[in-house]
């Protein structure tokens, strides 16, 4: 498959109810699911010149939901909205649609960014109830209406890269450069295939709570994750937790001492389906830098469920070794 990048490609199977796009974007992935995922961006590029939007709310978490509405010049109001079924930040989201002036419609949407010729192959897949229900977003200007928001968001872009917030701050505060401090911890070691992540880190965590408050050591700070090994499709990482002083091995929990060392660091406020696209954002800075990450990293989990906050309030710090 070729595509012009410079313009959308649209293929509609004849017999099938799929419609499939790609679309080359000279931008990070990272960049790309914040853009499309961020209030305060979405309003700013979603849907084609002509149409203002007036509303616009995002629950990024599988399960949440999204709704917005676009505003024509006579008044008239447009309706969207639509749950999240899988997010895996920052390359790939699924979720419904609903266009509401149809509501018996939901089509279920795609999208995905493939990192490429230093920018971002956009592919999007919205599966319509039926080729008639497929066919009548063709007609109503679908084609039209993301060409141009995919115009729009290239100018967003390009103002965002010369240093314009107004269209929205950054996911992360600003890094900085330092050198962490040598942290003692009792840890578990994992690797698991990346679609095992969610139901291991819970009773890892809860198993290394358990040796460290049987040996009566003192917990020090908040847990955190050490990933060996950064592999798309299999996670090779340790679960923390920072201690006063060692503690013997029990079952799989064991001593563990991370060195000091220059980091790149940051924090991040949001909810944990947004880490993806938060590290994105770091190492896009790292590069711009002109520094050289090393193949490891962690994460603190400075605050998460534990506080009963709203998902949207969590902070997560993140460490990237740099090599010197």
């Amino acid at each position: 498959m070729t595509t012009s990048k410079s313009k959308l490609e649209v293929i509609a199977p004849a017999n099938e109810p799929v419609i499939i796009t790609h679309r080359f974007i000279k931008a990070s992935p990272a960049l790309l699911f914040k853009l499309w995922t961020t209030p305060e961006h979405m309003k700013q590029w979603l849907g084609p010149r002509g149409l203002e939007m007036t509303s616009c709310e995002v629950d990024l978490r599988v399960g949440g939901s999204y709704r917005y509405v676009h505003s024509a010049p006579d008044g008239k109001e447009y309706g969207f909205h639509g749950k999240y079924l899988e997010i895996d930040a920052p390359h790939r989201m699924r979720c419904t649609f609903v266009f509401e002036m149809f509501p018996d419609r939901e089509a279920i949407d795609t999208l995905t960014l493939e990192e490429k010729d230093g920018g971002t192959l956009v592919t999007t897949h919205s599966r319509h109830p039926s080729v008639e229900a497929r066919n009548g977003h063709l007609q109503g200007g679908m084609e039209r209406g993301m060409s141009e928001g995919y115009e729009r968001m290239e100018k967003l872009i390009e103002r965002l890269a010369n240093g314009d917030r107004e269209g929205g701050s950054p996911m992360i505060d600003t890094p900085k450069i330092v050198t962490s401090k040598e942290l003692r911890s009792a840890m578990i070691h994992l690797t698991v295939r990346r679609s095992e992540i969610q139901t291991v880190m819970g009773p890892g965590l809860q198993e290394v709570n358990s040796a460290v408050a049987t040996q009566g050591v003192k917990i020090t700070g908040p847990w955190f994750t050490h990933h060996v090994k950064m592999d798309p499709k299999v996670f090779d990482f340790e679960i923390c937790v920072p201690v006063a002083s060692p503690v013997a091995a029990a079952g799989r929990v064991r001593p563990g001492l991370l060195a000091g060392r220059k980091v790149a660091r940051t924090v991040y406020t949001g909810s944990y389906e947004g880490l993806g696209a938060a590290w994105g954002e770091l190492q896009d800075w790292i590069r711009s830098q002109e520094l050289k990450p090393a193949p490891d990293l962690w994460e603190v989990y400075l605050a998460g469920p534990e506080t009963g906050q709203d998902p949207g309030s969590y902070r997560t710090e993140l460490n990237q070794p740099l090599v010197e």
